[in-house]
């Protein structure tokens, strides 16, 4: 699969990869608006606060911004503040850039905007290990009544939202079906590509889990990406939290990709 992808996108990754230069810096007015993942607030060490990617693009130069979407929150809750402030931000030129859950919110967002005015400032969206179609682990926690209570119990014990259960589930009807983004608006996905022996412990479980279904990388089917809109730029040997010795470099030549934009 990751040799598919890898061919199938041969051409965006080469562009990537030649887009590096050490010397470049921000040649126009760009702004990250930055979508959170899960736990953003309460583990910022599983990187879902994306402070590495707010990090290296601050000091090329783009203006970034978090988003404070709620760290427990619900998709729908979610969805909903990315909304209001995508629909109040003058900036000319706005690069979305999502992680994990925040995909699912920024993905659900992005389809509401087009049924309804599509602002033309918002130029583009980086997913980062993306739910865009949410993930079989959500689905296997509501396969049963027993299940149901049991994971309901739990998420009241660590004040988490249920709904987020049925709304990232891979049978969650709005993310079943294809993703409609307009045409002008430049879509990548940064996605890992594991075997287990390069997951760390706290996946390896998850992983092993999906194994049955598919390739994946501890969280999300990396088959999903075959059926999705976008250029996608994978990662071998890296997991869901993409924690990889060349993971800033990465991060530059998608800066400086936008930049060229």
């Amino acid at each position: 699969l990751y040799q598919f992808i890898k061919k199938h996108h041969q051409e965006f990754i080469s562009e990537i990869n030649s887009n590096f230069s050490p010397a470049e810096t921000c040649q126009q007015p760009v702004k990250l608006l930055l979508i959170p993942g899960m736990f953003y607030k309460e583990h910022p060490d599983f990187g879902a606060d994306g402070r590495l990617i707010r990090d290296i693009a601050s000091r090329f130069g783009f203006e970034v911004e978090l988003l404070e979407v709620e760290s427990k929150g619900s998709v729908l809750s979610n969805k909903n503040i990315i909304l209001k402030k995508i629909t109040n931000d003058s900036h000319p030129n706005i690069w979305l850039v999502s992680l994990s859950k925040g995909s699912t919110e920024t993905r659900l967002c992005l389809e509401e905007l087009m049924r309804k005015e599509f602002p033309v400032n918002i130029t583009g969206w980086v997913s980062v290990s993306g739910l865009i179609f949410g993930t079989p682990l959500a689905t296997k926690k509501l396969r049963t009544n027993f299940r149901k209570a049991w994971w309901y119990l739990l998420t009241r014990l660590i004040r988490v939202d249920y709904k987020i259960t049925a709304e990232i589930s891979h049978h969650n009807k709005k993310l079943m079906v294809d993703v409609v983004l307009p045409p002008h608006l430049e879509v990548i996905h940064v996605v890992g590509f594991p075997l287990a022996a390069h997951l760390q412990p706290r996946l390896l479980k998850q992983y092993n889990k999906l194994v049955s279904i598919g390739p994946n990388d501890g969280i999300i089917l990396l088959e999903d990406l075959l059926n999705i809109r976008g250029k996608v730029y994978p990662i071998w040997g890296v997991d869901h939290f993409l924690r990889a010795g060349n993971i800033s470099q990465i991060i530059y030549k998608l800066c400086c990709y936008i930049n060229n934009k």
